[in-house]
């Protein structure tokens, strides 16, 4: 039988619209497992530099994106399954697997504080000076915080704190400020003895004694310098200074302030290995972002911190508080003695 040219016309149109979407289907799954390996690959790249300490270049400000890398092998993952790719699945949830073991501990608190209040303790950046005054010292009065390290401390900052009413809530200061971003400051309810600012750093680093005898606690408020994209020899000079000096620090130590550095950075592990105690890992919150605030939508990395070592106490709270004017968030943490002691 010969069939006709309506015929093979007719025919011809009968097959083309099963022909067309799985032409299309077939491209797009193809375009979907493109873009999942796009994102997978940088993703793996940040999280191999974190594992291997690999901070060169870029990459000391990459690795402080670790904690998302989570949604991006998720992101890698749904790609996975949009363009049917086993293997592209397969590297994606094996690649998540040191990011997990990373962030578990991040939700599960060090320790199980017992005792009563024992001091509430606050980093704020004034980011050159130009944090609401007003809204810093509300924050000390309404959380009754104890200890607050302040950065980029200007000297006209310093006077609208004052008259904002700062030192009648904190009467004790160690105050170094300067012009720009490199004045530092602590603040205390309780008396600070043998205040200083060390020598060695790009920016103020205050230390002072917090009590007496044998319950006396060093406090220090470092700020050391920030990674540059690619170059970042300040950055890496104050991060070996600061470990020296806590290394060095004998006995109870509080550290707080803007570190720069993240808890995936090589450096704040070697703090950690010297026996300091994250406040976020005591207290078992989760992640608490709080650098860039206004840049972006929401902060991204946490840079600014609370360690402590050799004290009685431990975290049981911590949060961020915005601040108008400041690029970071206030961060405010809680602690409570431990069982047995107060």
């Amino acid at each position: 039988m010969t069939l006709g040219r309506d015929d093979a016309v007719a025919g011809w149109q009968s097959t083309s619209p099963a022909r067309r979407p799985r032409r299309v289907r077939v491209q797009w799954r193809g375009v979907a497992r493109a873009l999942g390996w796009v994102v997978f690959a940088p993703t793996l790249a940040v999280v191999a530099a974190r594992e291997l300490g690999f901070e060169a270049g870029p990459f000391a400000v990459l690795v402080a994106l670790t904690p998302w890398a989570l949604a991006g092998f998720a992101a890698s993952l749904v790609c996975a399954a949009a363009g049917r790719s086993a293997l592209l699945a397969g590297v994606s949830v094996l690649a998540c697997v040191p990011v997990v073991f990373t962030m578990a501990p991040v939700w599960s608190s060090e320790t199980l504080p017992g005792g009563p209040h024992a001091l509430t303790v606050a980093s704020v950046s004034m980011t050159f000076g130009e944090a609401e005054a007003e809204q810093v010292v509300a924050l000390v009065r309404d959380r009754d915080v104890d200890l607050l390290a302040i950065q980029e401390l200007t000297p006209e900052a310093q006077d609208a704190l004052v008259e904002a009413g700062l030192e009648e809530e904190l009467p004790y200061a160690a105050a170094y400020p300067e012009p720009g971003f490199t004045g530092t400051g602590l603040w205390s309810r309780e008396p600070l003895a043998i205040a200083a600012s060390l020598d060695g750093f790009v920016a103020r680093t205050a230390h002072a004694t917090l009590g007496t005898g044998d319950g006396a606690i060093t406090v220090i408020a470092p700020h050391p310098a920030a990674p540059g994209l690619f170059s970042h020899e300040a950055w890496s000079a104050d991060t070996e200074s600061l470990i020296e000096l806590l290394e060095a620090t004998p006995g109870p130590a509080i550290v707080v302030g803007d570190l720069n550095l993240t808890s995936d950075h090589r450096a704040f592990r070697d703090l950690l290995d010297a026996g300091y105690s994250h406040a976020r890992d005591q207290a078992g919150v989760g992640p608490r972002f709080t650098f860039p605030e206004s840049r972006s939508p929401f902060p991204l990395v946490a840079i600014d911190h609370v360690l402590v070592r050799d004290v009685p106490f431990s975290a049981s709270a911590v949060e961020t508080v915005a601040i108008t004017g400041s690029d970071h968030r206030a961060l405010l943490v809680n602690y409570t003695y431990t069982s047995g002691e107060s």
